[in-house]
């Protein structure tokens, strides 16, 4: 890569960024997108997001997964807080005209109520920023919520097919938050876990968290993970790959849920 814009290619799908090229981070990030970054989470979007269908990209960061969506869908909408990843993100928008014109976004964070929300960041822009505050770390941005239920988000998860939801953390509270919008459409929902994030110092308020975000999923009858270059449905293990997803100590891990299971292959 050189300085300036650059184009870059996914499984079919070419878009243009202009990274900040004083940010070593960021060159390996983009790098490593194009060489194979998150397989399962494009693989999910290019499966179960209808072409011409609506997105929604709850946690957009500076928009890979929006942009590559974006190509498919009719509608593309992203959230991100952080104020310096989300001016990449409108930076990185702004370069592809074609894709830019299916796409909104907007500098906020989904949540159970309307609120300013303090989060937790460990660069500025960086992928990992949390409103899961935990115990000794300081607030370093203040950023707008929405409620996920109020008239601005309601109607579009009602009318979504597609939800990646990445939210260090945050999940546990907006799943059982929105679970009955999400019963009634059922959108196929790609729901990173990020336990590591939480204080389990109460052991009965983190089991009363876990079970309302298993209750909230309980309405999609298929589960999926992603296994050697595929998903594949673990619906009659769920409860076990659940939990397994939340003893990743330190580590997120992602499942896959939908009203269908995946392609046969050929």
């Amino acid at each position: 890569m050189t300085a300036g814009p650059v184009r870059v290619a996914r499984d079919g799908v070419v878009f243009v960024v202009e990274p900040d090229w004083s940010d070593a981070r960021e060159i390996q990030f983009w790098n490593a997108y194009a060489q194979g970054w998150e397989r399962g989470t494009l693989a999910a979007i290019a499966e179960f997001l209808p072409p011409g269908g609506v997105h929604l990209d709850i946690g957009a960061w500076i928009g890979p997964t929006l942009l590559f969506a974006a190509a498919r869908a009719r509608e593309a909408y992203g959230f991100e807080p952080d104020p310096a990843a989300f001016a990449k993100l409108r930076r990185n928008v702004a370069l592809n005209p074609a894709l830019a014109a299916r796409i909104r976004i907007k500098r906020a964070a989904l949540w159970i109520r309307d609120a300013d929300l303090s989060f937790a960041v460990s660069a500025p822009g960086d992928s990992t920023t949390s409103a899961m505050l935990r115990q000794g770390e300081v607030p370093a941005l203040t950023a707008p919520a929405f409620d996920a239920r109020g008239p601005a988000i309601a109607p579009l998860l009602a009318r979504a097919d597609f939800v990646k939801m990445d939210i260090e953390g945050a999940e546990f509270d907006l799943v059982p938050h929105i679970a009955d919008l999400l019963a009634a459409r059922r959108p196929a929902l790609h729901l990173s876990f990020h336990a590591h994030r939480l204080d389990k110092t109460d052991p009965a308020a983190w089991a009363a968290k876990q079970r309302a975000c298993v209750a909230a999923l309980a309405c999609y009858p298929r589960v999926l993970a992603w296994d050697e270059g595929a998903w594949r449905d673990i619906s009659d293990e769920r409860d076990v790959a659940y939990e397994r997803a939340l003893s990743r100590d330190g580590l997120e891990a992602s499942l896959l849920y939908t009203a269908s299971g995946p392609r046969a292959s050929a």
